[in-house]
């Protein structure tokens, strides 16, 4: 890759960056943790106070780090096995 090359890269990658479609760090908006999750904003913020799902302000918006979402699901994750002794609704 040449100069030229490695130039470009970085002009679209600041242009992706600026438009909003890199998360820098891994870190997300709400509106971009809401469809990463595929639910409405408003689930967002209700999840955050009634669940206590991490998020910390940056100025004065909220931002969430990808890791420790994916790790806020995992714990809330649950495996649900079927009980043996329930008969099917017939």
């Amino acid at each position: 890759m040449n100069d030229a090359d490695r130039l470009n890269l970085l002009e679209s990658a600041k242009q992706l960056q600026e438009e909003g479609r890199i998360l820098m760090g891994n870190l997300m908006s709400v509106d971009q943790l809401a469809e990463y999750l595929q639910v409405h904003r408003n689930t967002v913020f209700n999840l955050m106070r009634r669940d206590k799902m991490p998020a910390f302000k940056l100025g004065s918006v909220y931002r969430f780090r990808k890791s420790e979402i994916d790790a806020w699901i995992d714990s809330k994750h649950q495996v649900l096995t079927p009980d043996p002794n329930l008969r099917p609704y017939e």
